[in-house]
């Protein structure tokens, strides 16, 4: 985990932190922004400086920084083999002067809103929420705190794909959606479904379904196909693809359905390097399905 939070946060701060504006209300020795005047004649009776002031500041002390310096620290903290990983997410936290260092609690975390601005981010908020929900404090005798983890490594391997594929392929949320809400199985909307990620061309239009799984199979889970299969049908799309860390790769056409599903193999082992070329050459795999459905449709050509 701090190998691969690391990975992901060196490549958020290779661009500087984000910064945004935020209202401040101040006493302050020279005017800045907008004078309070009615506190300058009621309770400074004319008397300045100083002058209470309403201005706004240009500040990197926002929510997505805040929780990357909370997980920074908290990984930072970690007993790990890994010293070199350690030592660099200690000077990591060094970058992140200004920001203020929050103890979240698991109840803190609600769901972070991020603009465009904060895509060139990629996967690095997504991991720190996972490692701020996940952490502990283990209470032992003696007068050392260590950080200890509970992961659920089924949501990690999920946020790990999604956001990593997205980021390979240059895709913004609008066009990679994770979990898009509102989907059914039937007409009346009674069973519902929600796709780890659609892929959706410029215009909204969808192109394929994805679901990670972190499991180890052969050429696929019989249920993982018929989820596969739903989210297809849900979503209306001719392709579906299954993630797996462990899978002999194979394409499962659907008798009698328009409709294949692609296993793919994507191991989350190694250092980031590896990773990420694993990624690329998923990436690559997936937007070729998508090119093929497209000419086959426009084509006109039926999958048997």
């Amino acid at each position: 985990m701090q190998i691969l939070f690391l990975h992901a946060l060196e490549g958020a701060l290779a661009g500087g932190l984000l910064r945004d504006y935020r209202g401040e209300r101040d006493l302050l020795a020279v005017p800045r922004g907008r004078i309070d005047g009615m506190h300058l004649v009621t309770k400074r009776f004319g008397v300045l400086p100083p002058i209470q002031c309403d201005y706004q500041e240009y500040t990197p002390d926002i929510e997505v920084n805040r929780r990357l310096a909370a997980a920074t620290r908290v990984l930072s903290r970690v007993r790990s083999a890994n010293h070199p990983a350690t030592a660099r997410l200690r000077t990591l936290l060094e970058r992140f002067e200004g920001v203020t260092l929050v103890d979240y609690r698991r109840g803190d975390l609600q769901p972070l809103r991020l603009d465009r601005r904060a895509f060139r981010y990629g996967s690095a908020p997504a991991l720190a929420d996972v490692v701020l929900a996940r952490a502990s404090i283990e209470l032992r005798q003696g007068h050392t705190d260590a950080v200890g983890f509970l992961l659920n490594m089924d949501e990690l391997y999920e946020r790990f794909v999604v956001s990593g594929l997205r980021d390979a392929m240059g895709l913004d949320n609008y066009q990679w959606v994770h979990h898009l809400t509102g989907l059914s199985l039937d007409v009346a909307g009674r069973v519902e479904v929600t796709p780890d990620a659609v892929w959706r061309d410029p215009r909204g239009r969808p192109l394929l379904v994805l679901d990670a799984k972190y499991k180890e199979t052969g050429s696929g889970v019989t249920g993982d196909i018929y989820q596969a299969l739903a989210y297809c049908t849900a979503v209306g799309v001719r392709t579906g693809v299954l993630v797996y860390a462990h899978a002999t790769e194979t394409t499962h056409v659907v008798r009698h359905a328009d409709v294949e599903v692609h296993v793919l193999e994507l191991d989350p082992d190694g250092d980031p390097a590896a990773l990420a070329a694993r990624l690329r050459q998923v990436a690559s795999q997936i937007a070729h399905l998508a090119r093929l459905k497209a000419d086959q449709s426009e084509h006109g050509t039926v999958v048997a």
